[in-house]
């Protein structure tokens, strides 16, 4: 990395220690220059091991950013009840930061994996966009007082599908650690979970995947399951929220029991004939399917004949459909 200018103000520091107590020579003589020089590389490196250290300690999630609300994304959605802004908890979280300020800060990860603080102002992150990966209701509440964000930077390995799945298994440890998940919400997450990670490396198990969570197999199948009925348990019940895990495993069976919906009986066939000197007509229909057989037809009749035959079908056809009759 090339080696940054240092500011004239802080070359003046290192010159002003350079004639506090010079060393001497010889007769006594000084070693200005050389002194002014050697305190001025020392000041250099030490600030830019101050730097390298704060950047590392952004990047590892030990520093705290202070973050625009709109440069923050949301990709992975909510793992909560669609309707938590009007939740009473989400109405006291944003009361208690409008009167005391943010206590915890949000996790985030940069949208570009290779994004780095710059060096020399570690702070200042541009026009640097951020993943939410924790903290919904905190950046919610801080986007309609229209605060700035306290967050932290939260390592995320790979890239594309298996990115996803890390971000998805951060926002779940965030949620886990807090224990205020209802079981509902920990199926879905926990079914939407295994199946970034099944997404991302096909060879994923049930089995293996829970022993990452702390879960056992049973649990993450039974989530799946739950995650993969999500609308019909929605549709099922006035409040899933509120169901324990029992009356979830017992409802679906009973979803999954749900009688099939009654086909269309079939529609009769009909058969006509028609005669016309020497021309004779049959038809048929059978299962949505005209069949017409026509016998004696006239020497005269070519094909634009037989083109306009079938375009007044079409449109006697179009009328009876419209009519009903």
């Amino acid at each position: 990395m090339a080696r940054k200018p240092l500011s004239r103000s802080l070359i003046a520091r290192a010159e002003a220690a350079a004639e506090v107590e010079p060393p001497v020579r010889g007769e006594g003589r000084p070693l200005a220059g050389a002194w002014r020089a050697g305190a001025t590389e020392q000041l250099r490196a030490d600030l830019e091991a101050g730097e390298a250290d704060m950047v590392a300690r952004i990047l590892d999630g030990r520093a705290e950013l202070s973050l625009d609300a709109e440069r923050i994304e949301d990709p992975l959605g909510s793992d909560r009840r669609p309707d938590w802004r009007k939740q009473d908890e989400f109405k006291a979280l944003k009361a208690s930061i409008a009167a005391n300020g943010q206590d915890m800060p949000v996790q985030v990860a940069p949208i570009d994996p290779g994004w780095q603080p710059d060096p020399r102002k570690p702070h200042d992150t541009g026009e640097a966009r951020f993943a939410l990966l924790a903290g919904r209701r905190r950046l919610a509440a801080l986007q309609e007082l229209g605060l700035p964000v306290r967050a932290v930077l939260i390592p995320v390995e790979g890239e594309g599908a298996a990115r996803h799945a890390a971000m998805l298994t951060r926002r779940w440890r965030e949620n886990a650690e807090r224990a205020d998940l209802s079981p509902f919400e920990r199926l879905l997450a926990i079914g939407e979970m295994f199946d970034a990670a099944k997404a991302a490396d096909d060879g994923e198990t049930a089995a293996a995947f829970g022993a990452q969570i702390g879960v056992s197999e049973s649990v993450v199948s039974r989530a799946r399951a739950v995650a993969g009925r999500r609308d019909d348990i929605i549709a099922a019940v006035p409040d899933p929220y509120a169901l324990s895990n029992t009356a979830l495993y017992t409802l679906l069976p009973r979803l999954d029991a749900a009688p099939a919906a009654t086909p269309a009986p079939p529609r009769p066939a009909m058969k006509a004939t028609r005669k016309a000197g020497s021309l004779s007509m049959a038809a048929k229909i059978s299962d949505g399917t005209l069949t017409l057989t026509a016998k004696g037809l006239p020497d005269g009749f070519d094909a634009p004949a037989f083109e306009r035959l079938l375009d007044d079908i079409a449109r006697k056809l179009k009328k009876e459909a419209k009519t009903g009759g």
